[in-house]
């Protein structure tokens, strides 16, 4: 027996008592007998199941004409008799194939079931496909079809018709539409019979079936069938259960209902079901039985988008008319229902209709106090303004004033959460009503809409009016808002709503202690987003000039906000009104500077460096890039030459210029015409002795280069490219050269390229490690080049370039490594003919350069490696494999090296070469490989060990097992057979390595292998990697359950057992009843309040607006989080002060008596004087206790809440210390109840802190009274012996 979990509430047996402590409860054992849990017993089943011997005849014979009957148009059937076989069982026929379709698939897995209700499916399938075959049936579905309806109809018990509903339910999807049309008589009557026959049973298993059944027979019917009496009887039959009490009954049915008024005719059935739902509602308008009224909205939310256009009116109405019975529960489910309508985007509903709806519903707007309510109101308005738009734009227009109105007062509202849903509403109106339309109301108004007093001036001045003080609880919204409407309505109507809101704007920032500046700062950068920098700064000028000095400017946080925002715009505004202020502000910190004030003139350069800084942001896709340009590009140069502190932001703006050009070839044009200014000037700063190296300023050259002409670069470079054969200059100006020459070569001629190489190919053995590196890098950059030129001057030079690569290799440093390794890797892949002599040649050092430090080195060199085996098979003339094998041993022959480092780097380039070639590998080069890896695995050398276990990694993961399987032992015997000191320092690679061998071969192979020793390890591997793909399953779980919303399930038995199982569903729901009615009363509270009117005054109920009085939450309760903090006193400290009750009072001044009169005889305590009413001074003794209210730190802390519990209180005497005994109870000794939960780790050691100095506290409380007893009894002989001698 496993011990309970502790935290379960279970019955337990008492510890040493399991004989006579059984459960007093046997649910599960009761269970067992009534045959809902276990399998049955042979005896049991054939006392219960109706699946004779005698039953299959009859039924045999039954069904025979029926088959006939629907399969006259099928293959005649198979020749020949069935005979019976022997052995035959209840899953023989699937189990061994006979039936290959797949209506059935799901149904296999319940063989093996215990339920009663799968076996009974099972029973009846095997019955019905034994007919089938013995008739030399084809089990196809339609002969499933008739064969279980035939059977069905004869049904006599509900086990079986459960059993036959459920598997007519599965096949009857896959029958064909012919044949539910040709037998839709006889096939109705059926189901519409036994539908009438169960509809009362408890079970819903065999309701829910049907009903499926008779709605995918009804959707395959035509339009004249709808005509027939009988049909429209069915349908109601199926509207009537969407509103049963039963869950699943009433699901299947809204399925059916919802399936019929998408597929079959739309006049007739969306008609009825309208017709229908619109009964229910009036039928039950004074909520008798809410709950059908629930239901019935529930069905009418899914079918309201399909119904004609006079049921659509109809419904509206009747939907109307229950809003004003306030009911919480009803006007939420009518909500839903109508941002069902307007989200479906009907055809049907018209423009007219949804203006008449959404000024119906403006009359039942609920209270701002009323939270979830006005949230759907809220939601629904949204949707209906977005359909409306859709219909008839002119018609929405006009309404938009009142729908931002109304959100602006839900503004007010106590709640966050309404406050955001209204921000949002205005927000999503914005974008999807107006934002479509603005261009086009704009040009209507002859272009302009200033003084035409406009539907859209109004919706912004009503934007703007929530910047209100009454609203600040809301500001951060308002502003979101009115980020919105700049976005939208910004670059048309910037005339109308420009100037006075952002001035408030401004006004709201220079607020002292503001908390929305970064909304408000968005909304500003909105602004200039879309109607640019000029007027915006029109409308809230930057101030910063002023006639007196000073250090603080009020509109200094417009730079930034307009560096972030500005793009698309005017770049001759930053020159002909920005760069002048710039001006007049440097000049002002100049002349500060020569007056000795140096603060102040260190606030005005900080400014028109700042208006510097726009530059940038205003060559972000300038407008007028062409017409502007030109009046700049002289400002631009002189900073570039003048100033340094520019040139980073100059060269930025440059770069932003032809990047925005790309495309535009008038733009280009213009900005290449001044290369020949531009680029001078950055060549000469660059290699320049007293500017540092800038990459702004390469950067900017290289793009600059990208549109001037090659002729422009070719003569620049012919003047820079002399410096680097001149003797004359310094090693810096040399390296900036470089840099140059590494942008200019995709832009120069052949000639050029051909100087520049003569030029850098003697620097290949440099002592200078910059230098070394920036001539490989040049070499690299003209051997990457794909241009024609480029091509043909690296054709021609190729035998030169391989010799001076050859012969720098002993002076190439680890810097250049990379570049180096890129220049080869473009060599080799142009090698073509007899030319495996420079292949060979380089291998060693490639090989060598796999253990670089530095990783780029290390990747080019495992590339490269590749590119040498491809290009040893180009050069060669045999086969593939035998070229690549060639080179194979090739790389072998690093084997032999003594040196570690090199034996490393040779296993590393074979565990690459053996991935990319593991197609064209041969038994005995995998062989030789794993041979050699055996021998290395017990090398002295971690760095070997290590690359050796890094070659064996790959192997395992990429050779087959039949290739692996016999070198598994080998090179396990190896591994196992390490010191320990290298078993511990590559325990991680030998538990992946095991990992891997598991994974491939199998553990029980692998185990064999093992030593006992190293056993534990496998199994530990084993175990972690079982863990990892249980979390792995279960991370896959979580995934389902995030996007589906429900787990999928494992198997098709646990969907059944989750659908099937009705009666202990029903008795759960009766069980909860009364726990459902109790808990509605939170959940789902259909109670109203009325909110008085002001000063008491009566209600009118004849107003229009009187449903916003009537509240879904109660307005006693304070609703906005934080209200109530004020309720209590403070003290200085910050303490609250709670006035006790007038008993606590009372209680207070008698234990203050009390304390008074003891007071006397409790010395060292504080005086405190009282005057009596006659003058006369009293001086009393009292205690200065301290009062604090009964919470937090200060609560006060029963007994029975403290952390341990004090035990034996009850044996405590209450007149002198000790223990005394008790009638009726044990002796007072140290008993400690026995707790289960005392058995945990965790609190164990809790307990036993506890008890810790329990026995130590006895022992000396014991020695304590021996001592004390033994001074009485010396006392008391003492005594006697003194009062003999007086006797005497």
């Amino acid at each position: 027996m496993t011990r309970l979990k502790a935290n379960k509430k279970a019955k337990r047996w008492g510890k040493g008592q399991s004989s006579s402590s059984n459960p007093s409860q046997h649910k599960f054992r009761s269970e067992a007998k009534s045959r809902r849990m276990g399998p049955q017993s042979a005896k049991s089943s054939l006392k219960s199941s109706t699946l004779t011997t005698e039953a299959l005849a009859r039924h045999e014979k039954q069904s025979v004409a029926d088959v006939n009957m629907v399969l006259e148009d099928e293959e005649s059937t198979r020749a020949g008799s069935r005979s019976v076989r022997s052995g035959w069982t209840l899953g023989t026929e699937f189990t061994s194939g006979a039936y290959d379709g797949t209506a059935f698939q799901h149904v296999q897995k319940l063989w093996n079931s215990s339920l009663a209700s799968h076996k009974q499916i099972c029973a009846v399938l095997a019955a019905v496909t034994e007919v089938i075959t013995s008739q030399g049936g084809s089990q196809t579905d339609n002969e499933y079809f008739a064969t279980l309806m035939t059977a069905l109809e004869s049904a006599d018990t509900e086990d079986t018709a459960t059993a036959l509903a459920f598997l007519l339910s599965v096949v009857i999807e896959r029958v064909a539409v012919v044949v539910l049309k040709s037998k839709f008589s006889l096939c109705s009557k059926v189901l519409s019979d036994k539908l009438r026959v169960y509809s009362s049973m408890q079970s819903s298993s065999l309701l829910k079936s049907l009903i499926g059944c008779l709605g995918t027979l009804l959707a395959a019917q035509e339009k004249a069938v709808w005509s027939e009496p009988s049909t429209i009887q069915m349908l109601h039959t199926l509207s009537s259960q969407t509103v049963s009490s039963k869950p699943k009954v009433r699901k299947a049915a809204h399925q059916a209902v919802c399936k019929l008024v998408k597929n079959a005719p739309k006049a007739t059935v969306a008609s009825e079901v309208a017709s229908f739902c619109i009964h229910e509602l009036e039928a039950r308008g004074g909520l008798g039985d809410s709950t059908k009224v629930f239901h019935t909205l529930a069905l009418l939310r899914d079918v309201i988008s399909l119904f004609s256009h006079q049921n659509l009116k109809t419904s509206c109405e009747s939907l109307l008319r229950l809003m004003t019975l306030s009911n919480a529960i009803v006007t939420g489910l009518v909500m839903q229902v109508f941002t069902a309508l307007f989200s479906s985007e009907s055809t049907d509903l018209s423009a007219q209709l949804n203006a008449q709806l959404i000024n119906a519903l403006y009359d039942y707007q609920p209270s701002v106090k009323d939270m979830q309510p006005l949230q759907a109101w809220l939601i629904v308005m949204q949707n209906a303004y977005i359909n409306m738009q859709r219909l008839d734009y002119q018609l929405c227009y006009t309404h938009f004033p009142r729908l931002f109105s109304t959100c602006l007062s839900c503004l007010l509202s106590p709640h966050d959460m309404v406050i955001q849903v209204a921000s949002e509403t205005m927000k999503v109106v914005l974008m999807k009503c107006v934002s479509p339309h603005v261009e086009s109301v704009v040009l209507a108004a002859g272009g302009s809409l200033k003084g035409k007093s406009s539907v859209l001036e109004k919706v912004f001045k009503l934007i703007e009016s929530g910047l209100k003080y009454r609203y600040h609880a809301a500001w951060c919204q308002v502003l979101g808002t009115i980020q919105v409407a700049f976005e939208v309505m910004g670059k048309s109507c910037y005339d109308v709503i420009i100037p006075q809101s952002l001035v408030s704007l401004c006004n709201l920032h220079d607020t002292p202690n503001f908390p929305f500046i970064p909304q408000l700062e968005a909304a500003v950068g909105a602004a200039v987003e879309t109607m640019g920098p000029r007027v915006v700064l029109a409308a809230i000028p930057l101030e910063l000039e002023n006639e007196e000095v000073q250090i603080q400017f009020p509109r200094a946080w417009l730079l930034p906000v307009l560096k972030r925002h500005i793009r698309n715009t005017e770049l001759q505004f930053f020159t002909a009104t920005l760069l002048p202020l710039a001006a007049r502000l440097r000049n002002r910190a100049a002349t500060l500077i020569d007056g000795d004030k140096k603060l102040e003139a260190k606030v005005y350069d900080t400014l028109q460096s700042q208006i510097w800084d726009l530059l940038p942001s205003f060559c972000r896709n300038p407008v007028d890039l062409t017409q502007s340009f030109k009046n700049i590009a002289r400002i631009l140069g002189t900073a570039l030459t003048e100033r340094p502190e520019l040139r980073k932001t100059v060269c930025h703006a440059l770069c932003l210029l032809v990047e925005s050009s790309q495309g535009n070839a008038d733009c280009q044009a213009e900005l290449s015409r001044f290369s020949k200014n531009f680029l001078p000037i950055l060549f000469n700063i660059h290699t320049s002795e007293s500017t540092s190296p800038n990459s702004s300023v390469l950067e900017c050259i290289g793009s600059y280069l990208s549109i001037t002409d090659q002729q422009l670069v070719n003569s620049l470079f012919g003047k820079v490219g002399v410096k680097l054969t001149s003797e004359d200059v310094n090693k810096s100006t040399r390296q900036a050269v470089m840099d140059l020459a590494l942008l200019v070569i995709p832009h120069i001629s052949q000639k050029s390229l051909a100087m520049l190489y003569k030029a850098v190919v003697v620097l290949l053995e440099s002592d200078d490690n910059a230098m070394q590196k920036k001539t490989y890098k040049i070499l690299e950059r003209m051997c990457s080049c794909e241009s024609e030129h480029h091509q043909a001057f690296i054709e021609s030079h190729l035998d030169a370039l391989q010799n001076s690569l050859l012969t720098s290799l002993s002076s190439a440093v680890a810097s250049s490594k990379k570049p180096r390794l890129k220049c080869l890797a473009h060599i080799v892949r142009r090698l073509r003919g007899d030319q495996t002599a420079f292949i060979t040649s380089i291998t060693a050092e490639v090989i060598l350069c796999t253990k670089e430090v530095n990783e780029g080195a290390r990747a080019e060199a495992y590339s490269l490696l590749v590119d040498l085996a491809n290009a040893q098979d180009r050069c060669c003339d045999g086969s593939h494999q035998e070229n690549i094998m060639h080179y194979f041993h090739i790389v072998l022959a690093g084997l032999a090296a003594k040196s570690p480092h090199m034996l490393s780097a040779t296993i590393l380039s074979l565990g690459r070469l053996v991935y990319e070639f593991r197609d064209v590998l041969s038994h005995g080069m995998i062989q030789k490989l794993l041979n050699s890896m055996n021998v290395f695995l017990v090398s002295r050398s971690r760095e070997v060990v290590k690359s050796t276990l890094g070659f064996i990694k790959v192997v395992v993961s990429v050779l087959q097992a039949s290739d692996l399987v016999p070198h598994v032992s080998e090179l396990i015997s190896s591994i196992v057979s390490w010191s320990k000191e290298t078993n511990y320092h590559f325990r991680h690679e030998c538990r992946v390595l095991f990992e891997r061998f598991i994974r491939k071969l199998g553990y029980e192979m692998i185990f064999d292998m093992v030593p006992e020793s190293h056993r534990k390890l496998l199994a530990h591997v084993r175990k972690t990697a079982e863990r990892a793909k249980r979390r792995k399953a279960k991370q896959r779980e979580s995934q389902a359950i995030e996007k589906g919303g429900k787990p999928l399930l494992r198997s098709y038995e646990e969907l059944l057992c989750s659908s099937e199982d009705e009666e202990l569903v029903e008795r759960k729901r009766s069980r909860k009843q009364t726990t459902d009615i109790a808990r509605g009363a939170r959940k789902s509270d259909s109670r109203a309040w009325i909110q008085e009117g002001p000063r008491d005054e009566p209600i009118d109920l004849l107003d229009r607006n009187v449903s916003r009085r009537v509240l879904a939450t109660d307005p006693s309760v304070a609703q906005r989080q934080g209200s109530h903090d004020e309720e209590f006193e403070m003290t200085s400290e910050g303490r609250l002060v709670i006035k006790e009750e007038e008993e606590d009072a009372m209680s207070a001044v008698t234990d203050s008596s009390k304390m008074k009169s003891q007071s006397a005889l409790l010395p060292g305590r504080k005086r405190k004087r009282t005057f009596s009413g006659d003058g006369e001074e009293q001086i009393n003794r009292e205690e200065t206790v301290s009062k604090r209210p009964n919470i937090g730190i200060h609560r006060l802390v029963s007994k029975e809440q403290s952390k341990f519990p004090d035990y034996g209180t009850e044996y405590r005497s209450k007149k002198a210390k000790g223990d005394v005994k008790l009638k009726g109870k044990p002796d007072p000794y140290a008993y400690v109840p026995l707790d289960f939960r005392k058995l945990n780790k965790r609190k164990s050691a809790k307990l036993k802190g506890q008890f810790q100095g329990l026995m130590a506290a006895a022992r000396t409380g014991a020695q304590r009274a021996h001592r004390v007893s033994r001074t009485k009894v010396h006392v008391r002989q003492k005594h006697v012996r003194k009062s003999k001698g007086h006797a005497v």
